[in-house]
């Protein structure tokens, strides 16, 4: 949908979050994938078991089978041992409850065995087997169905698949997943000042981190990432990347720079121009500028060119937006609450964001921030857990107040 202008170009962070989710859509492609190329993509569909398991009674013991009919009393009995049976070794025999069978751990148990006694705890003479006391039916046995019943749910439509769900797929036989289609992001920076990687840097001249730390981030996400350019301050230049941006089909547009009110501030110049605008500023700090548009139809996030702010913004606004473009909706990131660990003081009117630590102290949690100097600095979020936001409407937190967490 689009908003009315107006009355949006200051918005809270509430506000934004639902902007964004608002007007950010799920992909409707999906693809069906072999499950080893599976991690990291989003489930297009329930799955559940076609099957139980384990398959067949299962030996967790190296003993012998018996039949708990055929034990019911303490008194000493003796057994014919009718066969061997060891891990995936096929029974083709039928036995009687008067007879047993040795088996080994991770053996099926044949029927009508339903228990298995420890080869420590029997006397083995001549093929034959003596057994003294009483035990009980099901003992050392994981029955059939014991851990997933046939027909079960095993992962629900927008779960990741991790390593975890893999393994218990491939357990199953389940060989082949329908996934949602992989997100394309569009990246960008702006700004004369910006050297890539490896070049020599002029006075005044920065590395485009920015630019490094989203690709890393996004394809983190396993999203894939195209542009990845330096634009020029010129409106034209813009005009073109954007342009290449809308003829890469891509889900969503990023950018970094030029939101501000400056006469080379492009970014903000364009949206203003040539973009279906939701807001243009956030009462948070760092990521004020932060901007939410639609080009051409693609969903066009601008944010500031200030690092902190690049990734307070990632971490709060566009991994959000990609989630909900992906179809991630089970559990995509973990937010929580914790004990600030600190008094601290904050400006009215806007949430403040900070990187911290969590420990869990006398049965809660609390966060402390890595600095108060470089609250949501490259270094404080090379060290933090989390990132922590202090309300709009305090100027004082007292220690151990709970704030909002989310886990990085």
């Amino acid at each position: 949908m689009i908003m009315n202008l107006s009355p949006l170009v200051y918005v809270t962070l509430d506000q934004a979050l639902d902007i964004i989710n608002q007007n950010i859509e799920e992909i409707n492609g999906s693809e069906i994938i072999p499950l080893e190329q599976s991690l990291g993509k989003i489930l297009a569909e329930d799955i559940y078991s076609f099957t139980e398991f384990p398959p067949f009674d299962v030996s967790l013991m190296d003993g012998y089978a018996f039949c708990s009919e055929a034990i019911d009393s303490e008194g000493e009995k003796e057994f014919v041992v009718a066969s061997e049976v060891y891990a995936g070794g096929a029974v083709d025999e039928t036995f009687n409850k008067n007879q047993c069978v040795k088996v080994a751990t991770g053996a099926a148990v044949p029927k009508p065995f339903d228990l298995v006694v420890v080869q420590e705890e029997v006397s083995v003479k001549e093929g034959r087997v003596k057994i003294k006391g009483k035990y009980k039916k099901g003992e050392n046995i994981k029955k059939a169905g014991e851990e997933i019943q046939k027909g079960q749910l095993l992962c629900r439509k927008g779960q990741k698949v991790d390593a975890r769900l893999i393994n218990l797929l491939a357990t199953l036989g389940i060989h082949r997943l329908k996934v949602k289609q992989t997100p394309l992001v569009y990246l960008f920076s702006t700004g004369q000042e910006l050297q890539s990687l490896g070049k020599t840097l002029s006075f005044g001249q920065l590395y485009d981190s920015n630019r490094v730390f989203l690709q890393s981030a996004l394809k983190q996400m396993d999203v894939l990432v195209a542009g990845g350019h330096i634009v020029e301050d010129d409106f034209s230049a813009l005009e073109k990347e954007m342009e290449e941006a809308k003829r890469s089909q891509a889900h969503l547009i990023i950018s970094t720079g030029g939101l501000s009110v400056g006469e080379k501030d492009y970014v903000a110049q364009f949206i203003e121009k040539c973009c279906s605008v939701y807001f243009k500023k956030v009462a948070i700090k760092p990521g004020r500028p932060l901007s939410f548009s639609s080009f051409e139809g693609i969903p066009f996030l601008s944010l500031p060119g200030n690092p902190a702010a690049v990734l307070v913004c990632f971490y709060a606004f566009v991994r959000k937006a990609l989630a909900k473009r992906m179809g991630w909706s089970i559990h995509p990131f973990l937010e929580f609450k914790a004990h600030v660990a600190i008094d601290m003081v904050k400006k009215s009117g806007r949430v403040e964001f900070y990187f911290g630590k969590v420990k869990e102290e006398q049965s809660r949690l609390r966060v402390e921030p890595i600095s108060l100097t470089d609250p949501a600095g490259a270094f404080s979020a090379s060290r933090a857990d989390a990132l922590f936001r202090l309300p709009a409407s305090s100027t004082s937190i007292p220690k151990d107040m709970l704030v909002d967490c989310i886990w990085l």
